[in-house]
């Protein structure tokens, strides 16, 4: 998924969209939106629950910080499913063992890969 980081005037603060397809009904046409994020990771309105979601901000580095962070995480999961399907490949791996300060504590698998010791701190 592509995302970029926006500015929108009417309140002065800067936001992270994504380029997404079928948004309304099946066949609609792909369009900028406006996401939430949470931990790293985009969210639907009704996932949010009370936990603190973020939309804007009034820090250009801040939403340049959340856009890393998202593509960060995307990229993990490929190369999880990558890991899955034994075909990872060196630089792979070298990218994986870069991208360690994104993988969330609990995820043994992509520890492990990383070359993460046990019970070390990031």
């Amino acid at each position: 998924m592509k995302y970029k980081i926006y500015y929108n005037e009417d309140c002065a603060k800067y936001g992270v969209q994504a380029y997404k397809r079928n948004i309304n009904y099946k066949g609609d046409p792909a369009r900028w939106t406006q996401i939430l994020i949470y931990k790293g990771r985009e969210v639907a309105p009704f996932q949010v629950d009370g936990r603190k979601a973020h939309a804007y901000t009034r820090y250009e580095a801040v939403a340049k910080r959340w856009l890393r962070e998202l593509e960060a995480k995307q990229r993990l999961e490929q190369l999880r499913k990558e890991l899955r399907a034994e075909r990872i490949s060196y630089s792979e791996l070298a990218e994986l063992e870069s991208l360690k300060q994104y993988i969330d504590a609990g995820d043994v698998e992509l520890l492990e890969a990383a070359g993460v010791p046990e019970n070390a701190t990031l």
